[in-house]
């Protein structure tokens, strides 16, 4: 406004700001990325509580960030910004990137405490369990979202990018649950027999609620 329109007016034209809405929208975006931020630290404390393990968390928090640079590479591919609508999507994928992963490490972690106490089988084992478990899951969630990809109208202009994001970043959690998480989990999973106070002390608590 001030480098190109005003100094081009008439003399005695004068042109001013009635309403910017590009206030509200940054305002909003900001919002949105220190909730992803919020909600990526909040996921990995929940699942530590009910883990009960750091090496578990820490196997399992590492799935949120790369599921989401996949996502946002498909942004990148896509020519899709980061606005309401990105945000928003990625926001929404992390409480769904998790489960998937959460599910193998809970099989692999079952099989190297009761059944198999190689690291490298009970990874390979404990994931094929569960593959198509988890591939149900993953394409429930794709049936869900992909079809809003196809709307029409202005609504679908709007929602296209959100749709995209989401489906594909899910489809990104299904292959990192079923490759990165076993592979971190045959390399650095620590299943231990004896267990520190602060273990007991929250599983006592979960179990008298």
């Amino acid at each position: 406004l001030n480098a190109e329109i005003r100094p081009n007016l008439p003399p005695g034209m004068r042109i001013d700001v009635s309403t910017n809405d590009a206030l509200y929208i940054k305002e909003m975006a900001r919002s949105l990325k220190d909730h992803l931020i919020e909600g990526t630290l909040l996921a990995a404390l929940i699942v530590w509580l009910f883990l009960r393990s750091i090496s578990s968390t820490l196997i399992i928090a590492t799935a949120i960030p790369v599921s989401l640079l996949g996502a946002v590479a498909v942004m990148y591919f896509s020519g899709f910004t980061f606005n309401t609508m990105t945000l928003l999507a990625l926001l929404l994928l992390i409480g769904v990137v998790v489960d998937d992963a959460i599910v193998v490490l809970e099989n692999i972690f079952r099989h190297r405490e009761k059944l198999d106490a190689d690291p490298v089988s009970a990874a390979i084992n404990g994931s094929r369990e569960v593959v198509f478990a988890v591939i149900a899951a993953t394409l429930s969630l794709v049936c869900i979202f992909a079809p809003v990809i196809f709307m029409e109208g202005i609504i679908g202009k709007f929602f296209k990018s959100f749709a995209v994001v989401v489906t594909f970043g899910v489809l990104v959690s299904l292959m990192v649950s079923l490759t990165l998480t076993p592979m971190l989990c045959s390399r650095y999973l620590k299943v231990e027999t004896q267990h520190g106070r602060l273990y007991y002390l929250l599983d006592n608590f979960f179990k008298h609620r």
